[in-house]
């Protein structure tokens, strides 16, 4: 029996009794679906980032590696959420996903123009979550998004026709944001100019003087 998520936006088609979850998985389905919306995905890449939550975590927040690195829906480690409580926090632990997804060029080209869920939670667990065993993993994420979002239920989805991810964007360089980039950029320009206006100045100066010298 099909379902749908409830968010107040429409969600994907998924099917929770594939393999066996519990309304508490729905429910964090529910929020990782609604964060990636937010966050300006589509449907279909929420859809392939819940496939990858369920493979890390089986959608349980508080789920960590046997060693304690790795915490959460998406077993971060302390290199993108330092706090181990942060990463416990399931709206914190997928944004910090989220900004992983945001970084990858391969990812968010993909994202862009792929509408196929089992094929992009492949590309997520490749260039977002970046497991050891990438062609193993890739190919069990893959099968997870077929077993949750079965492509018979979407082919008249209106999902499939939905809009796109946003664009690539770059890291931001010494954490500030774009606009402040171009500032930054701007003022470096003018002191360059300045520097070297006044030191062409100096040299013509310095002829002069050893012109008049001898």
């Amino acid at each position: 029996m099909a379902e749908t998520l409830t968010t107040g936006t429409p969600a994907p088609v998924m099917i929770p009794e594939t393999l066996g979850l519990s309304s508490a998985q729905v429910a964090v389905a529910d929020l990782i679906v609604r964060e990636f919306l937010n966050a300006g995905f589509g449907h279909m890449v929420a859809a392939a980032a819940v496939a990858n939550a369920y493979r890390e975590s089986s959608l349980n927040p508080r789920e960590e590696s046997e060693t304690g690195r790795y915490v959460g829906l998406f077993q971060l480690s302390p290199d993108v959420i330092a706090s181990v409580a942060a990463r416990k926090d399931p709206v914190k632990n997928t944004r910090g996903i989220i900004s992983e997804a945001l970084k990858s060029k391969p990812f968010m080209t993909l994202a862009a123009t792929e509408t196929h869920i089992p094929t992009l939670a492949a590309a997520f667990c490749r260039y977002v979550e970046r497991p050891k065993d990438k062609d193993g993993e890739s190919q069990i994420r893959y099968d997870i998004a077929e077993a949750l979002y079965p492509s018979a239920l979407l082919q008249n989805s209106p999902y499939v026709h939905e809009p796109k991810a946003p664009p690539y964007r770059k890291p931001p360089f010494l954490g500030l944001d774009e606009e402040r980039q171009k500032v930054a950029v701007w003022l470096a320009g003018g002191i360059l100019l300045t520097g070297g206006l006044a030191y062409v100045r100096y040299l013509e100066q310095k002829r002069r003087k050893s012109y008049f010298e001898k």
